[in-house]
């Protein structure tokens, strides 16, 4: 079954008016879904239940993997666990 778009999804898949975007999860679609948005000029931030990204990798390239993001200015939440709904998270989002 097709679904409606998100509200701020265009026509072509393109974001409208966002402009910012919390991602849950440091894992390798958290990291794609954070550098894609954070290409189209939005404020990322990305929270993540370990200190590190990509928990699975050597500590070293989970190290580096950090740095790029915060060269990237991306936000990164280390050690979080997310209890809230989206309505909330977004509202965190919009403080920061």
């Amino acid at each position: 079954m097709a679904r409606a778009p998100h509200a701020g999804l265009a026509e072509g898949g393109g974001l409208t008016d966002q402009a910012r975007a919390v991602i849950i999860g440091g894992g390798y679609i958290g990291m794609e879904i954070a550098e894609a948005l954070r290409a189209r000029g939005l404020d990322v931030t990305l929270v993540h239940r370990y200190r590190l990204p990509m928990a699975g990798l050597e500590q070293e390239t989970r190290e580096q993997i950090l740095d790029e993001l915060v060269s990237h200015d991306i936000r990164f939440v280390s050690n979080a666990s997310v209890e809230s709904s989206a309505s909330d998270i977004a509202e965190m989002a919009s403080e920061m």
